[in-house]
């Protein structure tokens, strides 16, 4: 109950900042602003009510927005707002899925680098879309980088009335986010300050002559009406919402792991899938936009003093309370004044330290930034997602095959385990201890069959290599380890696994492989370090004792 107030005065905050934000993600997605807050209704408080980051705020943000749009992009005007509801609703869906299906550790496959570069790309391609409209341009090109081209090609066509209101909005809301009036930090509320004095200005002094909202919004009520989708559109919207739902949990994924709950206890991230589905879901339904994990509004949340995962739910009864009484105010509002906040919005968030951090990391790590950032820029943005993940899941298999590799181990005078470097070949009449690092799955385990010492040479050789550590192995490694183990038997040697799981040991009998080793050469892994390979040098020392010449 102590933490009820504080999460209600945090909400009053974040639902008059959430107005500006929500309606710009909206003129982001090319819908009507009334979506975006559609979706901040009640998508971000049922998200809280079944999110395991009890912090996190779960909203539209920019990224998805964008691949909304680039999603409902061939879909006809007259059926926008069906495709909206099934594309959120399908999203929803999808993460409601994995998240039932447990699956919220593919988020750790995606690379730090490729995500960079793919919100880097949606920001810069934003901002580029967002600079004509802030100019009064208009384009006949349909994406945003052609639109800017279109733009420094034809500077004659900008409409200095709408550029002039634009430069207004900007230059007050830097005023207003140093500002502080005793304890009041005009900084949480700049945006709303903004929308209030432009507004007002541009209504005294018609000469600014810009488009408002009242055009767009038309009669829109505060809920929206009843439609029955068109599900014949599912089949075109399926791929887009994969992608959606892909960015979303990856976006939220970094969020709620840099958000801890209050009790200090990391989220997890199959119920935050849940609970991003289930906000989806709820938006869809009433046609609001596809809700996700959001950094900034998290963050100004945390700052307006957050205790509990209330103060998103009451974010959402609020924002609708002062939408019921402000509602008829929104048409007065220059569109021009909601770009301009939305271009400020996002050249935040941009980050350009983290940029310099993967940048400074390494050349892998700098090309995949580039591909990633590139390929958001000039293709249509499912298409842009799918490569950005795939990619990943590449690097991480090249990854773990390169860093493979295969050590000896023997005893030193002082009596320590000491590693080295495997040998190239092994030494006949002798026992080499093996112990393998690195993934053994895949390619991973042909790079640790190439970097085994060579058998063909060697006679009555024994190679122990530990498994300790490893629960299961693939089949790839199953087969390198039967190979091996034939070459040694042909000259009189064995192969020796010590350090062997229950699991490990089960599939090499289902595979057979147990025959081809050999069952008394197979030793399971013990609570104490070192016992097992002690009692594989022990085997190989008796039959070494036992082939010996008398």
């Amino acid at each position: 109950m102590k933490r009820l107030v504080p999460d209600f005065t945090a909400s009053l905050t974040g639902a008059i900042a959430t107005i500006p934000d929500a309606m710009a993600s909206a003129v982001i997605a090319g819908v009507s602003p009334m979506h975006g807050l559609y979706a901040a209704m009640i998508g971000t408080p049922v998200a809280a009510l079944f999110a395991s980051s009890a912090l996190v705020t779960v909203t539209s943000t920019s990224a998805l927005s964008l691949l909304t749009k680039s999603g409902l992009a061939g879909i006809p005007d007259d059926k926008v707002v069906q495709g909206l509801i099934i594309l959120t609703l399908l999203t929803g869906l999808i993460q409601l899925l994995l998240g039932f299906m447990k699956l919220g550790f593919l988020t750790y496959f995606v690379s730090n680098s490729v995500m960079t570069g793919f919100l880097t790309g949606v920001s810069v391609l934003i901002l580029l879309g967002t600079i004509p409209s802030l100019l009064g341009f208009h384009s006949e090109q349909t994406r945003n980088v052609l639109k800017f081209f279109d733009l420094v090609s034809h500077p004659e066509a900008v409409n200095y009335r709408v550029a002039s209101v634009a430069v207004l909005s900007i230059t007050l809301y830097f005023l207003f986010s140093k500002m502080k009036i005793g304890r009041v930090d005009l900084s949480k509320i700049a945006s709303i300050l903004v929308i209030v004095l432009v507004t007002t200005i541009v209504a005294m002094l018609p000469w600014f002559d810009v488009k408002t909202l009242g055009e767009t919004l038309g009669g829109e009520g505060l809920l929206p009406k009843f439609e029955v989708p068109d599900f014949s559109l599912v089949a075109s919207l399926v791929g887009p919402a994969i992608a959606i739902a892909s960015i979303g949990l990856i976006q939220g994924a970094g969020v709620s792991q840099a958000t801890p709950n209050p009790d200090g206890s990391l989220p997890s991230l199959s119920r935050d899938f849940l609970s991003q589905g289930a906000g989806n879901v709820a938006s869809g339904m009433i046609q609001g936009l596809p809700v996700g994990g959001s950094l900034s509004a998290t963050a100004m949340m945390k700052g307006a003093g957050i205790q509990s995962r209330w103060g998103n739910v009451f974010l959402g009864i609020v924002l609708f309370l002062i939408l019921l009484a402000c509602k008829p105010l929104l048409s007065f509002i220059p569109e021009t004044v909601i770009d301009s906040l939305l271009f400020i919005f996002v050249a935040y968030s941009l980050r350009p330290k983290r940029v310099k951090v993967v940048w400074n990391t390494g050349l892998v790590a700098r090309l995949t930034m580039l591909f990633s950032f590139i390929t958001t820029l000039w293709l249509p943005l499912q298409v842009a997602v799918g490569l950005s993940i795939i990619l990943s899941f590449l690097i991480f298999v090249f990854r773990s095959s390169d860093q493979v590799h295969v050590v000896e181990v023997e005893t030193n005078p002082e009596g320590f385990m000491q590693e080295r470097k495997a040998p190239k070949d092994l030494p006949s009449h002798a026992t080499t201890i093996l112990i393998p690092y690195g993934s053994l799955f895949f390619a991973g385990a042909r790079v640790f069959e190439q970097k085994l010492p060579s058998a063909d040479g060697a006679v009555d050789a024994s190679a122990i290599l530990s498994l300790r550590g490893r629960r299961e192995v693939g089949s790839t490694f199953i087969e390198a380890a039967a190979r091996y183990s034939e070459k040694l038997r042909r000259n009189g040697g064995r192969l020796i696994l010590t350090g062997v799981s229950r699991e490990i040991l089960s599939q090499l009998s289902r595979t057979r492989t147990l025959d081809v080793i050999g069952s008394g050469n197979v030793f399971l892994e013990s609570p104490n370090i070192g016992e097992g390979i002690k009692k594989a040098y022990q085997r190989a020392k008796r039959l070494h004792e036992a082939n010996a010449p008398s």
